[in-house]
């Protein structure tokens, strides 16, 4: 499998009301999170790769805060848990976080679509343990936010890597995958 370092992009400083943000285009970007706070949410298939290969789980929940002040691009944490219908290649496996919670970035703003922001989390660490398997991955992962309560991250770039594996050959240490899931928030959040 290839491997892909995600770049991450710089950001500036909190202003008054909201954050100032460096966006992919250059351009400063206020960026201000309503209400902000204690936020949840629910998520259909969380997987691991492209199934059937990889691992899927039919379902998984959130925790998470956006910050009130945010600083340096974070808008806030995340913190998955809750997964249910778990498979590895067929096979029930269950999944526990080794790092949390995760960071959340925001690194652009769709231009066709302000409600739309790009981003990432970081701080990832993921175990998958099964009969026969045991898997761990440490990274990051690619994210979209659309307002005002869809987050979701997309898969777009192999972004977690396989720390420690013994899984009668199917995953190696070094190998890379993505991650891909899709919550529904409450309370709503708007960022402009």
């Amino acid at each position: 499998m290839f491997g892909r370092k995600f770049a991450l992009r710089g950001a500036a400083l909190v202003a008054a009301l909201g954050l100032s943000l460096t966006l992919g285009s250059g351009t400063a970007h206020a960026v201000t999170i309503s209400p902000g706070g204690p936020f949840s949410g629910t998520s259909g298939t969380f997987s691991i790769g492209t199934p059937p290969a990889g691992f899927a789980c039919s379902s998984s929940h959130i925790t998470g805060n956006f910050l009130s002040s945010p600083i340096g691009g974070q808008i806030g944490t995340v913190t998955p848990s809750m997964f249910s219908g778990c498979v590895a290649y067929g096979f029930p496996v269950s999944v526990t976080l080794t790092k949390s919670p995760w960071a959340l970035y925001l690194t652009g703003v769709n231009p066709s679509n302000p409600n739309q922001f790009y981003g990432n989390a970081t701080g990832i660490g993921i175990k998958i343990t099964g009969v026969g398997c045991t898997v761990s991955f440490v990274g990051s992962a690619p994210l979209t936010w659309t307002n005002p309560n869809a987050l979701k991250f997309v898969g777009t770039a192999p972004t977690l890597t396989a720390t420690a594996a013994n899984c009668l050959g199917l995953i190696n240490v070094g190998d890379t995958l993505p991650l891909t899931a899709s919550y529904t928030v409450s309370p709503p959040q708007i960022i402009t």
